[in-house]
């Protein structure tokens, strides 16, 4: 039997877990077939330069097309199907065409692992693919799942309500423009003049810069991804009344 907080709500999101495994094995997937026909192709046709190119493009277009094809057609790759999710439209069961599927196949390509993780900040556990494409990902099939495989946006667990939208997105500008306050000071107080205005810097300082620029990235996304869940001071849940 399901725990209350996943039984209570009808959408069953497949967990983080459940999609890196799945992109995991999809990955696997298109890279087995790029290298064995592509080795295959490359022994067979060896004296026909022409038509080894053209399988080799075949080859492309059939892994770019995979996923779009897949999951406007059955509802997932074989990757989303041997853990047991599926990718539909927001609060439906039904397929996504395949113009919104190719959309998502693109937007998680050149984003990778950061747009599934956008799923811990979002209402319906939607990584940037989704929300681009207007899908959900969930369990397909709840007889074959436990609990560990269902995740639950904070937005939909019982207790004290969110503060809207807008005053999120407040607190996040004004908590990463303080953030980008500190890193100016710290920049100026670790870089030389020269370094900072021509260029010129030594060995140290390219490091030192580097190590400064990841913990401004670091930190706005951990500003972004706390601010948004409400647990930043000022922009907390509130009481229920």
């Amino acid at each position: 039997m399901l725990p209350l907080s996943i039984a209570s709500t009808s959408a069953g999101y497949a967990s983080f877990q459940l999609r890196f495994r799945a992109l995991l094995l999809d990955t696997g997937i298109c890279l087995t077939f790029l290298i064995v026909g592509g080795v295959a192709a490359g022994a067979a046709l060896e004296g026909y330069p022409f038509a080894r190119s053209a399988i080799f493009v075949l080859i492309v277009t059939s892994i770019l097309l995979y996923e779009p094809l897949m999951v406007s057609q059955y509802g997932g790759t074989l990757g989303h199907r041997a853990f047991n999710i599926s990718v539909v439209q927001v609060g439906t069961r039904q397929n996504l065409s395949l113009p919104k599927a190719i959309i998502r196949s693109v937007v998680k390509a050149f984003l990778g692992i950061f747009s599934i993780a956008f799923m811990f900040i979002t209402k319906r556990a939607q990584g940037l693919h989704d929300l681009a494409a207007g899908s959900e990902v969930r369990i397909r099939n709840p007889r074959a799942a436990d609990a560990r495989d269902y995740f639950v946006p904070e937005e939909s667990k019982a207790g004290r309500p969110f503060p809207s939208a807008a005053r999120r997105l407040v607190i996040i500008a004004l908590y990463t423009a303080f953030l980008f306050v500190l890193m100016s000071v710290a920049v100026g107080l670790t870089l030389s003049p020269e370094c900072i205005d021509q260029n010129i810097c030594t060995a140290s300082e390219h490091q030192a810069g580097s190590i400064l620029g990841f913990v401004m990235i670091g930190g706005a996304g951990i500003v972004i991804g706390f601010g948004w869940r409400a647990q930043l001071p000022g922009g907390r849940r509130g009481k229920r009344v």
